[in-house]
Formats: structure tokens, C-alpha cells, sequence
């Protein structure tokens, strides 16, 4: 299912929005979407598809895996390089 629409939401305000589907409608169990590991500085975000590995020893530093192919190292100094699938590189 695909649901998709425009709200106004003011600065600093908060808004709440519920899809019911009929008159017994039960709430499922939350699965675990996304795994986080720490370790020392470095903190490894997973939710199967995408996996962020952030580190802030030496500025910001990020890698950036999609489908298990690596997609972008940033080491904190000299920017961001993103690889696209066809090899196009772009760069701060």
C-alpha cells in the first residue's frame, strides 16, 4: 500500500495522523527496523538495506553502504564522495 499526502504542519508543532482499515482493527508488534551498535567513537547504524557507519574521533566521519555496495566515505576533512551505480563521483 501505497498512502501519500500534503498536511500544513506549523514550526514547532506536532501532528498526529492514524490509518484504520475496518472495525477490528488491532495494532501489529513493532519489529526492530533498525540495528544500532556502538562502539568506542564509532556508532553503525543497519536496517538491512542501508547501513551508516559514523564517527565523530577526528570531525564527522561517514560511510555508507546501499544494498552492500559502498556508497560514500566522508573523512571529516576534505568532504563528501558519492559514487552513483554507473560510477558518476560527486564530491564536496
Amino acid at each position: 500500500m501505497l498512502l501519500n499526502f500534503q498536511v500544513d504542519v506549523g514550526p514547532q508543532s506536532r501532528q498526529s495522523y492514524q490509518l484504520q482499515y475496518g472495525g477490528k482493527v488491532t495494532r501489529a508488534p513493532a519489529q526492530d527496523a533498525v540495528d544500532v551498535v556502538q562502539e568506542g567513537d564509532v556508532v553503525t547504524l543497519d536496517t538491512g538495506p542501508l547501513r551508516l557507519r559514523l564517527s565523530g574521533e577526528a570531525g564527522l566521519q561517514c560511510q555508507v553502504w546501499l544494498e552492500g555496495q559502498h556508497m560514500l566515505d566522508a573523512d571529516g576533512q576534505s568532504g563528501f564522495l558519492l559514487e552513483d551505480p554507473q560510477g558518476t563521483r560527486y564530491s564536496t
